[in-house]
């Protein structure tokens, strides 16, 4: 995996890890999700495994719609 990768998803996770720990179920999620991850990114940056893109690809889908998710939440609380 490119070291600016691994620094972007470092600094990300602290970040967000000092911030968010009152979202403890949507964050844990984000973080257990990304750490799940990380085995997945290695094989197919370093040793071009395909099906560990295969991987990360559906991971990162799975991201998007958690994400999206505590996007309405956070809204509607905003909003109530």
């Amino acid at each position: 995996m490119p070291a600016e990768v691994v620094s972007m998803i470092t600094l990300a996770h602290s970040f967000y890890q000092q911030t968010l720990r009152k979202m403890s179920n949507p964050y844990s999620k984000l973080v257990s999700l990304v750490e799940g991850l990380e085995g997945d990114f290695s094989a197919f940056y370093e040793k071009s495994n395909k099906a560990a893109g295969t991987r990360v690809r559906k991971g990162m889908q799975e991201l998007k719609g958690i994400a999206q998710d505590i996007r309405v939440d956070v809204q509607s609380k905003k909003n109530a």
